[in-house]
């Protein structure tokens, strides 16, 4: 139970009331790791391949809102270009290599967007900083927006996240502070105190130990990390 608790801080929803992703027919919700644009990356992984083949996918899906790490500047503009249906939500002063490069887009004709809000994950969270003291030297940040669906006219928030790397001991106490930070504001989001939040997770439980940098990004649970999480389901009381 707590290890299910805690793997929670890479792409997670917030919603009002009770609702269920795998019920609902009506609302469409979805998180991604975009991959950063880079010279190195050639042939079907170049960006400029890579960006038609998420047109299609976005224009057959059709989803509602979705979460997307790792998108800099010029990624950003062409999904503007692309898909002319959707808004972006950004975290000010990002887009370049520094890092906190998490965006929301939403389509403007299914849900409607009340407020918006973003922080860094640092002790100075409400402006542009470093994370923590960690191995990679880059800024870390959520971007969240709180809905309503046009069409039932449901409320919920959604908020999209990106955890710093690294497996030595400073790394997981900043992904422990990351994630007590996300989690603080999740619990009191700005409008509407009070109402019982249900999270979405988007990591994998069954990824085996070491395949960090091995196609499994950002979702593998690694035996030297299992005090963090730990740590953090008690200090939650989960």
């Amino acid at each position: 139970m707590k290890t299910h608790f805690f793997k929670l801080l890479f792409a997670v929803a917030v919603l009002l009331g009770a609702f269920s992703l795998r019920a609902s027919a009506e609302l469409k919700l979805m998180s991604f790791n975009i991959r950063y644009n880079t010279l190195k990356d050639t042939g079907v992984l170049n960006w400029e391949t890579r960006k038609f083949a998420i047109q299609r996918m976005m224009d057959s899906v059709k989803p509602d809102v979705v979460a997307i790490n790792e998108a800099r500047a010029k990624m950003r503009a062409d999904l503007k270009e692309l898909l002319p249906e959707y808004d972006m939500i950004e975290i000010e002063g990002t887009g370049s290599g520094k890092g906190a490069n998490a965006v929301i887009i939403y389509n403007r004709n299914t849900v409607r967007l009340l407020k918006n809000g973003w922080f860094f994950h640092s002790a100075t969270s409400d402006e542009p900083s470093m994370c923590w003291d960690v191995t990679t030297k880059q800024w870390r940040g959520t971007v969240w927006g709180l809905f309503r669906e046009k069409a039932r006219g449901k409320k919920f928030y959604w908020y999209c996240t990106h955890l710093c790397l690294g497996i030595l001991n400073r790394d997981l106490e900043g992904k422990l502070n990351s994630s007590l930070l996300n989690l603080g504001r999740m619990l009191r989001p700005p409008p509407g105190r009070g109402l019982q939040p249900q999270l979405v997770l988007s990591t994998r439980p069954d990824r085996v130990p070491g395949t960090v940098g091995k196609g499994w990004l950002y979702d593998s649970l690694l035996a030297q990390g299992m005090g963090a999480w730990s740590i953090l389901a008690d200090r939650m009381g989960a």
